[in-house]
């Protein structure tokens, strides 16, 4: 059995910092599960709860979607490139 550490809010958004340092990779289930669970109850709910996704993710096949947002799925006034958005910065400036 591991152990489950019980993290304030402070922990918690230090390590979700160091987490999104990682050059922005997507932490995996089981990361997510320990920062989440507050005790061993949680993170055997939440492990019960990712199985049973990626064994109904596994019945769609080649038709499941991506669990993450497609760029193409965000709004227009979200998705600027960067001059767009260094113009912008720079014509707010006083």
């Amino acid at each position: 059995m591991q152990a489950v550490f019980v993290l304030n809010s402070e922990d918690l958004l230090y390590f979700v910092f160091i987490l999104l340092q990682e050059e922005n990779e997507v932490p995996e289930d089981d990361t997510v599960n320990r920062m989440i669970a507050r005790n061993e109850c949680e993170l055997d709910l939440f492990s019960r709860m990712d199985l049973e996704r990626r064994r109904e993710e596994a019945k769609l096949g080649p038709n499941r979607k991506s669990r993450l947002i497609e760029e193409g799925e965000l709004p227009d006034w979200l998705v600027k490139d960067d001059e767009e958005v260094s113009s912008f910065i720079l014509s707010q400036s006083f």
